[in-house]
């Protein structure tokens, strides 16, 4: 939770958005594994006693909820999981809820390793989160313009040219979004990238340097 709630900090800061404004949507595969783990230890102790802390951070929700009482935001939050397109999901609520109500969003991903037991059965090899403050048009503080489109899985996924970097995109479902936060850290000129959601689906992000506005 942690993570979320530090990448989102950055994104907002970046943007120069008020956080209390913002609409958000949440998405993580797997939820807190940590936190996961202690309380399926606990629970199998002879004397059950569930931190209630833990249990309140057990909720897939729990990062929003934190992240929305922390800045004082009473806008709409989404909170989801679709396993290993769980990124493109995010990615697609949000854009669709910009579409739809013409106000800025904030969408934030994460990701959390399991310790063992669990680690075998849901193999992640590393921590990862990401957010992007998203606006229905150009501010003075927009990088790029985005436009998202779905395509078949026919069209080949866009990889990392670092080696540690495409590990971690094909291990980590928000890693999926490495592509497009290299693209976007690189600047120059306008590209596209595609990323992978489903099985049968991938989306095209086009990326289109937003001109300065005054």
């Amino acid at each position: 939770m942690k993570l979320a709630l530090a990448v989102a900090d950055e994104a907002v800061t970046h943007a120069q958005i008020d956080p209390a404004t913002l609409a958000t949507v949440f998405t993580s595969s797997s939820g807190e594994g940590v936190n996961c783990h202690v309380l399926c230890e606990t629970l199998a102790t002879p004397a059950p006693m569930v931190s209630p802390t833990r249990f309140t951070n057990s909720v897939h929700n729990a990062a929003a909820g934190c992240w929305h009482i922390a800045v004082g935001s009473r806008a709409s939050s989404t909170s989801l999981c679709a396993f290993g397109g769980s990124f493109g999901a995010g990615l697609i609520e949000a854009a669709t809820g910009i579409a739809i109500g013409g106000a800025p969003m904030l969408m934030v991903a994460s990701e959390s390793p399991y310790p063992e037991p669990l680690g075998s059965k849901r193999p992640l090899p590393d921590h990862f989160g990401l957010a992007l403050a998203l606006t229905p048009a150009a501010t003075a503080h927009s990088i790029a313009a985005l436009t998202i489109e779905l395509v078949g899985a026919e069209e080949a996924a866009s990889v990392c040219d670092d080696a540690a970097l495409e590990s971690l995109r094909r291990a980590v479902p928000a890693a999926a979004a490495l592509p497009l936060l290299i693209a976007l850290a690189r600047g120059g000129a306008s590209c596209e990238v595609v990323l992978d959601y489903l099985a049968t689906t991938r989306l095209r992000v086009c990326i289109a340097r937003a001109a300065p506005v005054c």
